[in-house]
């Protein structure tokens, strides 16, 4: 079967995207991607694949596929979750990625996926995020992506997700109920606690607006099982662009922040102190600073002081907006993952980020 091309938009911004029709289920996998990696390879349906599930994905299932010549990366996409993300986008932003020497190479796009390149080095964890080293790597990345992205074509009237999806029309997905007696009460017992979310999200909207925060091309999710580190080569790369657009900068960075937590069992003492924050947030602007032809030291205290106040604005607005979704994951995903225990977690966090905000404990 010759390879065909996914998609003229993709072939107007120079990318030539491989489509293989054929779908690949997320049990019973093997055989759909033995089609994909043939096609890749050029060869025969190869028989002696090796097949491992990566057990870090909340939205889609993650499977690494070893043959004799390569190694792949596929993400199967969750069920359902086309009502929330936008996979043209996702797959567009993941081939600018790897253009920018960000992200792997996406090798081939099937009917409810995409197979990559295995880039070497291991996903962080919680662990990783404290140590400053890696953190100084991490923004380098993240400046560069910010950078690099300011090429992209931009609407002048391109609204931030967070206010048009996150906190907009991820409202309409909230279920009315969910699969089991159970959940349904403690589904009705968070709506109860935490509600109305319309009021509760337009009220975090106002706070959020009045900050005039930057909006600029993000990804949106950086959290450990996103950003590999290669040891050996000193770098980092990105993955999982589903969410990725534009958005507030000062977004990207709080949520980074708020990963530090871990997503199994989140330790939300993990958050990092103030003082960690503004030196991450000054080696950012720096880094900015010098990508945009200017010196390092042109970065001024008061700059790095009105990012950190931004910053701790969004700090609650990422929990609310993980929250929200946490409750329609537990609708439709079919990842074994307790998603109505982790939205009580983020709208308690949500909360207690909302009250030292407006106290002036931040």
């Amino acid at each position: 079967m010759a390879l065909s091309v996914f998609h003229e938009r993709f072939l107007d911004k120079g990318f030539k995207v491989p489509f293989v029709p054929v779908e690949v289920k997320p049990v019973d996998y093997e055989q759909g991607a033995s089609k994909v990696v043939a096609e890749i390879e050029g060869n025969r349906l190869e028989k002696r694949l090796k097949f491992n599930v990566f057990s870090g994905g909340y939205t889609n299932t993650v499977i690494n596929v070893m043959s004799k010549k390569d190694k792949y990366v596929f993400r199967i996409y969750g069920e359902k979750t086309d009502l929330f993300i936008n996979r043209e986008d996702e797959l567009l932003n993941s081939l600018y990625l790897g253009s920018w020497g960000l992200g792997p190479k996406i090798l081939a796009v099937y009917q409810n996926g995409f197979c990559a390149e295995l880039v070497a080095g291991k996903t962080l964890d919680p662990r990783d995020t404290g140590n400053w080293q890696v953190s100084e790597i991490i923004i380098r990345g993240v400046a560069k992506l910010h950078y690099e992205s300011q090429r992209l074509e931009k609407k002048d009237s391109e609204e931030a997700l967070l206010k048009k999806t996150f906190l907009g029309s991820w409202l309409d997905l909230i279920p009315n109920s969910l699969n089991t007696p159970e959940d349904n009460q403690r589904l009705e017992d968070i709506i109860m606690e935490f509600g109305p979310f319309p009021d509760v999200c337009s009220n975090m909207l106002n706070l959020i607006d009045k900050l005039q925060s930057p909006v600029q091309f993000c990804h949106n999710d950086l959290c450990c099982g996103n950003v590999i580190y290669d040891s050996k080569e000193d770098k980092i790369r990105f993955v999982d662009m589903e969410y990725s657009g534009y958005n507030y900068r000062g977004f990207e960075i709080a949520h980074h922040f708020c990963e530090f937590a871990g997503v199994d069992k989140p330790d939300y003492d993990l958050f990092p102190k103030k003082e960690f924050q503004l030196r991450w947030i000054k080696r950012y602007l720096e880094e900015m600073a010098v990508l945009n032809g200017k010196d390092s030291s042109s970065v001024t205290e008061q700059e790095v002081s009105d990012l950190y106040f931004e910053v701790q604005h969004f700090v609650p607005a990422c929990h609310l907006m993980w929250g929200i979704w946490s409750l329609f994951q537990a609708k439709h995903s079919i990842i074994d993952y307790d998603y109505v225990k982790y939205a009580r977690i983020r709208l308690t966090e949500y909360l207690k980020r909302l009250h030292m905000l407006k106290s002036g404990e931040v």
